[in-house]
């Protein structure tokens, strides 16, 4: 969950898969940081697109809000299916 000025709320599944292909994860008070190498290896704040294309996740679907000018602000939650435990 997360929108225009950083993340909300990420899972721990999410975050492991994050940080198992090279993203940088930096949680504070309020929001949650989520970055990439660019080309040159410096890091980048991550788009939602980085992250979905990142993310392996079985029946997960994503709400996108966008609010038009002059606010120009975006909010976005995904929900993922979990996996069921075998007995």
């Amino acid at each position: 969950m997360g929108h225009s000025e950083g993340w909300l709320h990420l899972s721990d599944r999410a975050e492991a898969q994050l940080r198992a292909k090279g993203f940088e994860i930096e949680r504070d008070e309020d929001l949650i940081e989520i970055s990439r190498k660019d080309e040159d290896g410096e890091y980048e704040f991550a788009t939602l697109q980085d992250i979905q294309a990142a993310l392996s996740v079985r029946d997960g679907v994503l709400f996108e809000q966008y609010v038009g000018p002059p606010a120009m602000f975006a909010s976005f939650t995904a929900f993922a299916g979990v996996e069921e435990e075998e007995v």
